[in-house]
Order: C-alpha cells, then sequence, then structure tokens
C-alpha cells in the first residue's frame, strides 16, 4: 500500500487547477458508485485528481490506476479492503477497464463496503456498459467528451497569459509556440528534447513553427513532421499547433 500512496501523493502534487474541463462542475461526486468514461486523453484522471486535491485529504482518501504494476500482484478487492480497514472513505480508480473482472469487482466493492464511496473512469464507455455484472442499478455514468474549441480557447490562454505578464518584453513566438506544444503533449506522453528539431516523441520528431516554417530542420528523417501556428487545416506532415490542444 506504501508504494500506491508514494504514487498517488506525486501525481496530485504535480496536479494543476488552473484548467477544468466543462463536467468538472456538474459531477454529483456524492454518489457513492459512479463512473467517468470518454476515450483517451480528454482529461479523465487529471479531473479526478482536481477534485481531490481541492476537496479530499489523503488521510481517508486513495487514487490507484489499474495500469499500474502493483497489481500484477495484488487484487483490487485486497487492496479496498485494507483500505477501509485503515479508515479509508474515498476510493478513486482510473482505468478500471484494465483490471480483469473489473465489473464484478466494482459490484463487489458496492455491495460489500455500504461505507465506502468509489469513483472510478474508463476509456470506452460501450465496454462499460457490457459490463459482466450488473452495474446498472448501482453506478451512475458521466461521459467527458473531447476537448471544445471554446476549452482549447480557454486552455491557450491559461498558458499563454503567464509567459507575458513574467516577461520584461515581449516574449518570443517561438518559445510560445514551443511551451504551448510542450504542455499539451507533456499531458499523456513522455516528451524529450531533439537532438535535430524541437521535440521527440516515442521517436516521432516534432518541430515547432510559424505558418512559414519549412521542411528544412527534418529533411531525411522519419517520423517527423511540422507543427504550425496560423494553419487551419493538415496537410502531408504538417499538422497545425491547435490540434495538439486534443490531446488534453
Amino acid at each position: 500500500m506504501k508504494v500506491l500512496y508514494q504514487t498517488f501523493e506525486e501525481r496530485l502534487r504535480k496536479t494543476t487547477l488552473d484548467f477544468k474541463r466543462y463536467l468538472y462542475p456538474s459531477i454529483n461526486w456524492k454518489n457513492r458508485l459512479f463512473g467517468i468514461v470518454g476515450p483517451r486523453g480528454v482529461g479523465k484522471t487529471t479531473l479526478l485528481l482536481q477534485h481531490i486535491r481541492e476537496n479530499h485529504s489523503t488521510a481517508d482518501t486513495l487514487y490507484v490506476s489499474m495500469d499500474d504494476l502493483y497489481f500484477a500482484s495484488h487484487s483490487l478487492i485486497e487492496t479496498a479492503d485494507t483500505f477501509h480497514k485503515n479508515g479509508g472513505k474515498f476510493l478513486f480508480i482510473d482505468e478500471v477497464h484494465k483490471y480483469p473482472e473489473w465489473s464484478r469487482t466494482l459490484k463487489n466493492l458496492y455491495d460489500n463496503y455500504p461505507n465506502l464511496n468509489v469513483v472510478f473512469s474508463g476509456s470506452s464507455i460501450l465496454d462499460i456498459l457490457k459490463g459482466n455484472a450488473d452495474l446498472s442499478r448501482r453506478a451512475l455514468l458521466f461521459h467527458l467528451q473531447g476537448l471544445s474549441f471554446r476549452e482549447y480557447l480557454l486552455l491557450f490562454h491559461n498558458i499563454t497569459i503567464p509567459v507575458f505578464c513574467l516577461s520584461e518584453k515581449e516574449p518570443d513566438s517561438g518559445n510560445l509556440r514551443e511551451t504551448v506544444f510542450f504542455n499539451q503533449m507533456r499531458v499523456n506522453n513522455s516528451v524529450y528534447r531533439s537532438a535535430k528539431a524541437d521535440f521527440n516523441i516515442d521517436n516521432i520528431t516534432f518541430e515547432v513553427g510559424g505558418k512559414s516554417k519549412n521542411q528544412k530542420q527534418i529533411e531525411g528523417l522519419k517520423n517527423a513532421y511540422i507543427v504550425k501556428d496560423d494553419i487551419e487545416y493538415a496537410y502531408q506532415n504538417v499538422i497545425p499547433l491547435w490540434a495538439f490542444g486534443l490531446n488534453y
């Protein structure tokens, strides 16, 4: 359990509160069992951690992710039981669909631990609805959509305003573009500096620039893309900067 708390506290420490998805204020967090579902990258994990940071204490709250190697040798029921016996009241389970027999496990948690509030997230609403056990009478589902255009503009505003406020003069537009790209991609990816261009993610090279950016810096590289500001549409290996806002 100690390693789970260490991971939880580290993720909580890195969670920011400056931007919240539209669904955040609409959720009735008092439900004893409910799930937040939606495609990968729409912000489910961040939403859970933001709520915990603003409303809970690690004294009675635990966040776990089912892709954690801890669960290769420990069961979720065992973990929840230990947590509950030590005074735990609020259990947040991320990526629940990655856990075998997740539907039956959620049902058992609901039935056997009436004083435990459970919130879970999953990437496929169809998988959630087709679970092996009957959760329809127990769980309430909230569906989180992808980033809207208004939210993208708000997110871009939240990133750029501090840059302008902290700079003694107008900030460099190139640095600003790279900051936006990095901020969007770091949420779900490990982002590294490229030896020849700006960034490398999973052996894919990205060069970020303005509308007139050419292919010179990625010439001869495989799996390389130009990310351009001030364009609306993608073409060949050129992607508009705004599109990376959908990764959040």
